[in-house]
């Protein structure tokens, strides 16, 4: 998560809970419940990374980009080296509720 307001408070879980309530204000989270499960909050405040719980919630937040915070409008979007889930890996976690659906 980019672009965040650096006068703003912020600390990891103010983002954590700003984050749950918006996905869930959207209807972006799959099931009930908060989807973040992690947070974290750059030093300089600036952008922050969020763990979300299932596969399609982390896909689901990327819709969240230019929603604005603060007066700033903050970007939703993969880490740099984010590479997508194998199709392996996808059927190891089927029936575990990671991938959002069981």
């Amino acid at each position: 998560v980019g672009n965040l307001p650096v006068n703003a408070g912020l600390t990891p879980a103010t983002l954590k809970t700003f984050i749950n309530q918006l996905m869930t204000q959207l209807a972006l989270t799959v099931k009930p419940g908060d989807p973040v499960i992690d947070s974290f909050l750059s030093q300089d405040g600036k952008f922050g990374f969020v763990e979300m719980r299932t596969i399609a919630e982390a896909n689901n937040a990327l819709a969240m980009s230019g929603i604005e915070y603060f007066g700033r409008n903050i970007r939703v979007g993969r880490p740099a080296d984010y590479a997508p889930a194998t199709e392996e890996l996808i059927k190891q976690c089927e029936g575990t509720g990671l991938l959002g659906f069981a």
